[in-house]
C-alpha cells in the first residue's frame, strides 16, 4: 500500500515536472524578447558594452554571466531604489523576466521555434523621434586616451525666437566610445569662448560646462530611448542660446572618431506648459545646512540641504549629481507631517547618472520643504576615489573635486495635476517574496504568451476562467509554481482560482 502511494506520488511529481519542462522558456519565444529589449542595445557589435548579446549563440555562451548579472540586478543598470517609489519608463527586469532567463539557462538553453524569434534591434543612426525640427552636431573629434575624458562641445542654437523642446534625442557618432552625455543650454558666450580657446574641437570640463549660466536640459546613457515630454509639457529653448554637449569617453580608446549629435522636436511656446529645470538643492550656503562641502581624507561624511517652496509647483522629474566620491544620495519632500520619497540612490555611480521621470506629478505646496542627503566616501575602500592616497576634497568643477546637486524638472501647479498620468505603462512586478500565505500571484501581468502562477498551496486545485465564466484551464497540482501557456487565448481579463487546504485564493490577470 505504501509502495502504491509512493508510485502514484512519484508519477504525479514526474508529470508536473514534465509539464513544467515542456512549457519552460525557450530562446525564440521567451528569452530573446527580453534580451533584445533590455540588453542588446548596449551589448552589440559597436556598442559601449565589452561583449555582444545579440543572438542565440552569444547569450548561450555567456548564459551563466547573464544569469549572475540579472539575478543581482546589476543589469540593466537602473541605480534608483524602487522600494518606495516607482518611475516612468523604468529600465528594469521584472521578477518573471529574471526567472525566465534563469530557468532557460538551467534547462540547457532550448532554442525553440526560430520562426517565432523577434527581429533583432537595429541601431538607428537617424532618429526615433516622431519628427526632428533641429539637429546640433559636434565637430568630429578624434578620441585617443588611456584615462576618462569629459569633453564639452559648444554649438550655437541659431534660434532668433524662443522654442519649446518637446522631444530630445542623443545619437552617438560612435556608440562604442560614448559612455554618457549631458545636454546643457547657455545664454552667455562663455562655452563658445572656452571651445574656441582650445586648439582641438570642444574643451575639457568635468560634471558641468565651466559656465555659471549653463542649465541642464537632459541626459543620455547607452540604450536610452528619446526623452519626450508627456501631454502638453515642454521645456523652453531660449533664443540666441548655446547648446553644450558634454560627453564622457572611457579609457582605452585608440584614435577613434566621434561626431555625436542632438536631435530636437520643437513646438510653439503658446501651445505648451513650460517645464523648468533647476537645482534648488545644491552645495551653496543658501541650501547646504551643514556645509561647506568639504570631505577630509580617510573619512566618510554626509551632508544635507533644503529648499522651501516659494510657490505651489508640480515636480515631473529628478536627476541627482555628484562626482567620484559619491556613495549615496536621496531626496524627499516634507509637507507638514507628510513625507514623500522622491529619489533614493543607495549606491551612487557617476557613470550611470540619469534623469528619472515620475509616473504622476509630485505636487509640492507653497511652504513645503525639499530635502536632500548625500554621503561621500573619501577612503581607500572607494574604488572610484581619484586620489590615492586619499586627500582632502572640496567643492569644485574638477574631476577630483566634489558637487552636491539635485536637479528637478517642474512646472507651475494647475488644478488636477495630482491626477495626471504621465506614464500609463503597467509596472513590472519586481519581487515575488513576502507574499501572503494564502495569496497566489501570477506574472507577468499583463501577459502575452505565458502566465506563471506562484505561491500555490500543496495539493491545490487550480482553475482559470475567462470574463464570462468559461473554464479555460484546470488541474490538480502539488507544485508551488506552475506555468500556463496562454498564447492562443483571446485578449481579455482572466480569473485564476486556487482551492486547497489553506483556503481559496483568487488572482486576476490580463491577456494582451
Amino acid at each position: 500500500m505504501q509502495f502504491k502511494r509512493f508510485s502514484v506520488l512519484s508519477f504525479l511529481i514526474f508529470s508536473v515536472l514534465k509539464i513544467d519542462a515542456q512549457s519552460g522558456p525557450n530562446w525564440s519565444e521567451h528569452v530573446a524578447p527580453i534580451i533584445y529589449k533590455s540588453c542588446t542595445p548596449c551589448h552589440s557589435a559597436g556598442g559601449i558594452a565589452p561583449f555582444a548579446l545579440s543572438n542565440y549563440n552569444e547569450v548561450k555562451y555567456l548564459g551563466n554571466a547573464v544569469v549572475s548579472a540579472t539575478q543581482a540586478k546589476r543589469m540593466p543598470p537602473f541605480p534608483a531604489s524602487l522600494e518606495k517609489n516607482r518611475y516612468a519608463h523604468e529600465n528594469v527586469l521584472s521578477a518573471y523576466e529574471i526567472d525566465v532567463i534563469k530557468r532557460w539557462n538551467e534547462n540547457n538553453h532550448p532554442q525553440g521555434d526560430t520562426s517565432k524569434e523577434p527581429k533583432k534591434p537595429v541601431q538607428n543612426s537617424k532618429s526615433d523621434l516622431p519628427r526632428v525640427d533641429a539637429t546640433y552636431k559636434m565637430t568630429p573629434y578624434l578620441v585617443k586616451t588611456n584615462d576618462d575624458v569629459y569633453r564639452c562641445f559648444a554649438i550655437p542654437s541659431n534660434l532668433f525666437i524662443d522654442k519649446m523642446i518637446k522631444g530630445m534625442e542623443v545619437v552617438p557618432g560612435n556608440r562604442k566610445i560614448v559612455h554618457h552625455v549631458l545636454i546643457f543650454q547657455d545664454t552667455s558666450q562663455k562655452p563658445l569662448q572656452l571651445d574656441n580657446a582650445d586648439p582641438e574641437p570642444g574643451y575639457s570640463a568635468f560634471g558641468s560646462t565651466g559656465s555659471a549660466t549653463s542649465v541642464l536640459m537632459g541626459m543620455y546613457v547607452p540604450g536610452q530611448s528619446p526623452f519626450i515630454y508627456p501631454l502638453d509639457f515642454a521645456a523652453r529653448l531660449k533664443k540666441n542660446s548655446v547648446i553644450v554637449i558634454q560627453i564622457h569617453y572611457p579609457p582605452g580608446i585608440n584614435q577613434i572618431w566621434d561626431s555625436t549629435k542632438l536631435n530636437l522636436m520643437l513646438e510653439d511656446p503658446k501651445s505648451q506648459r513650460e517645464v523648468f529645470v533647476q537645482s534648488p538643492l545644491n552645495f551653496s550656503n543658501n541650501s547646504l545646512i551643514n556645509g561647506p562641502l568639504y570631505i577630509e581624507a580617510n573619512t566618510i561624511k554626509s551632508f544635507s540641504n533644503r529648499f522651501v517652496m516659494p510657490a505651489k509647483i508640480s515636480l515631473l522629474a529628478v536627476a541627482p549629481h555628484m562626482h567620484l566620491l559619491g556613495d549615496s544620495i536621496k531626496s524627499f519632500l516634507v509637507n507638514g507631517v507628510d513625507t514623500t520619497d522622491i529619489i533614493d540612490i543607495p549606491k551612487w555611480d557617476f557613470h550611470w547618472q540619469m534623469a528619472y521621470q515620475f509616473r504622476k506629478p509630485i505636487v509640492s505646496p507653497k511652504g513645503s520643504v525639499l530635502w536632500g542627503k548625500a554621503t561621500y566616501d573619501n577612503t581607500y575602500a572607494n574604488p572610484h576615489n581619484p586620489n590615492m592616497p586619499p586627500r582632502d576634497v572640496a567643492a569644485g568643477e574638477g574631476t577630483a573635486d566634489e558637487m552636491f546637486l539635485i536637479y528637478y524638472w517642474y512646472t507651475l501647479y494647475k488644478t488636477g495635476d495630482e491626477n495626471l498620468e504621465l506614464d500609463t505603462t503597467p509596472l513590472k512586478m519586481l519581487n515575488v517574496s513576502g507574499i501572503n500565505k494564502n495569496k497566489i500571484v501570477a506574472y507577468p501581468n499583463p501577459s502575452t504568451n505565458e502566465i506563471r502562477v506562484i505561491n500555490l498551496p500543496y495539493r491545490s486545485n487550480i482553475r482559470v476562467y475567462n470574463s464570462v465564466g468559461n473554464l479555460m484551464y484546470g488541474d490538480n497540482v502539488i507544485s508551488p509554481t506552475i506555468s500556463i501557456n496562454i498564447q492562443d487565448w483571446p485578449v481579455g481579463v482572466y480569473i485564476i482560482h486556487s482551492a486547497g487546504s489553506q483556503g481559496d485564493s483568487i488572482f486576476r490577470f490580463i491577456k494582451n
